[in-house]
């Protein structure tokens, strides 16, 4: 903790994970985070970038839309992790970002209910 206190840096950890590294259909993924969230979670999804040698993410990206709306119907927003504990971000621009998307926007986003 004194390495990321002495860069400016905080731990942020998960507490909704869905277990997308099972082999699962999108509709049970979906229904595995919308059961578990609550206000202010952070929800860990995978990218498909691990150590298993061709590992499909392919049902999680197919739940994401389910996911949104799903939260979204329940009341919730999306919001970075600077936004959620109130820091500014530290990148003015996230690395490989399109020109013209805001200051600290990241295609991560986390839930918290309004």
């Amino acid at each position: 903790m004194n390495v990321l206190r002495g860069d400016s840096l905080i731990a942020v950890t998960w507490d909704d994970a869905p277990r997308d590294w099972d082999p699962a259909p999108a509709a049970e993924l979906v229904k595995r985070t919308l059961h578990q969230v609550h206000p202010g979670a952070i929800i860990l999804l995978h990218d498909g970038m691990n150590l298993t040698p061709g590992a499909n993410q392919s049902e999680t990206v197919k739940a994401l839309p389910g996911i949104i709306d799903g939260l979204r119907a329940q009341g919730y927003h999306f919001a970075t992790v600077p936004e959620l504990i109130g820091v500014r971000p530290s990148l003015p621009q996230w690395p490989n970002s399109s020109p013209g998307r805001a200051s600290g926007e990241s295609d991560s986003t986390l839930s918290a209910k309004r």
